[in-house]
């Protein structure tokens, strides 16, 4: 059993954030009301750390308990060999674009495919390489040192924004080849240059959001079983749902009654999420707890709605290389340019409907026969057995460490 409110919140992120690329893609929001345009933009915008903060759930329920049983060698070749197969399709995904842009050079094609450039849409895939390569050493930080440290790690570093992109624009000062400085820019989220971000950095406090949401998970369960640790034995006691439900809420709401005009405004046009600005990820956060804890309690208290068709209509969740990598090179390779708003707005929704269709093509194709998944892993076995062999051999000295 899942828990189907985190299933549904990842899901609904991810489409979010494919549907802000298409409806971008086709020039949408200039036909849109603007009031409209202001608020959607809002919403897609924050879905990035949205579903990050869930990546960080996923260790904390999946990960973290095989890790603590003993499983570092197979955790960590499954999440490097899931970080190859992330870069491997970042890395096609440039590939495309240096054949159909006449703006990516061979040189800017590669300076990309080593994290030293930029792309439209598929940064994430970027991220996520790197995060899930780093996940196993986050896994023992959070075992070795305990959530608080990390929480507190997490903060501090939302704090230090202000002294960081200092230190950057002085390097930036310096005449540092750009390709540094991009690289710089991906890692910690500090300076000038435009990379879309969360950076590598920020993305881990991100993660450590996604703990802490676990912890408080955990403080909402009426039931415990040998496999509590997993959270799938678990029924929820409603009322601290409620309770945690409100108060995170509430404290969404009040940030964004409270932030001056200048900053919601810098979250729809992507300045405070290029400037890795904290109120962005402070934003993104209290998003995704209040709709995480909602859809929970919704989906896993209540038993509102078919499980079976929670679970297909999650399917997002289960396919999100695949969309991310796939659906953005769709968007690389049809370059139409409709003419009025009545095409415009037939074009982004047949660019939405075609991501849908093929994620959950693909999700079907997975269930109903194996050759595919199989295929993938015939090519990506080598590899993981070469990680886990390795991680056997020194499991003793890596978990002591």
């Amino acid at each position: 059993m899942r828990i189907v409110g985190l299933d549904f919140t990842r899901s609904l992120a991810i489409f979010l954030a494919m549907a802000s690329h298409a409806f971008n893609e086709a020039g949408l929001y200039t036909y849109l009301p603007a009031e409209l345009s202001f608020y959607l933009k809002i919403c897609m915008q924050l879905a990035p750390p949205v579903f990050i903060v869930l990546f960080g759930v996923m260790l904390e329920l999946v990960y973290l308990p095989r890790m603590e049983s003993g499983r570092a060698a197979a955790v960590s070749a499954r999440l490097w060999t899931r970080a190859l197969q992330c870069w491997l399709l970042y890395a096609i995904s440039i590939f495309v674009l240096f054949l159909v842009r006449d703006d990516y050079s061979l040189m800017f094609s590669l300076s990309c495919i080593f994290f030293m450039g930029n792309s439209p849409y598929t940064e994430i895939l970027k991220l996520y390489t790197v995060l899930l390569f780093l996940s196993p050493l986050l896994i023992l930080i959070r075992i070795r040192f305990g959530l608080g440290l990390c929480i507190l790690f997490a903060i501090a570093y939302q704090i230090a924004w202000p002294i960081g992109n200092g230190l950057a624009h002085a390097m930036a000062d310096e005449n540092a080849p750009i390709q540094f400085v991009r690289f710089v820019k991906f890692i910690t989220g500090f300076g000038d240059t435009r990379v879309a971000g969360p950076s590598v950095l920020h993305g881990v406090s991100l993660m450590v959001a996604g703990w802490a949401l676990t912890a408080l998970l955990r403080k909402a369960i009426l039931a415990q079983s040998p496999r509590a640790s997993t959270l799938k034995t678990f029924e929820f006691d409603r009322q601290k749902l409620k309770l945690f439900f409100g108060l995170s809420f509430a404290f969404t709401v009040l940030t964004f009654f409270a932030l001056p005009s200048s900053y919601i405004s810098g979250i729809p046009n992507m300045e405070l999420r290029m400037m890795s600005h904290p109120v962005y990820f402070i934003c993104g956060t209290s998003v995704a707890y209040a709709t995480a804890i909602f859809l929970v309690m919704v989906f896993d208290s209540w038993k509102f709605g078919s499980r079976e068709l929670l679970n297909k209509l999650s399917f997002f969740g289960r396919t999100s290389l695949f969309t991310f990598a796939w659906g953005n090179i769709l968007l690389y390779l049809i370059n139409l340019t409709p003419d009025g708003p009545a095409e415009t707005k037939i074009y982004a929704l047949s660019l939405t409907l075609s991501i849908v269709l093929m994620s959950y093509g693909f999700d079907v194709l997975n269930k109903k026969s194996s050759w595919l998944a199989d295929a993938i892993s015939w090519f990506l076995r080598p590899f993981e057995v070469r990680v886990k062999t390795y991680f056997e051999k020194n499991q003793s000295e890596f978990q002591s460490n």
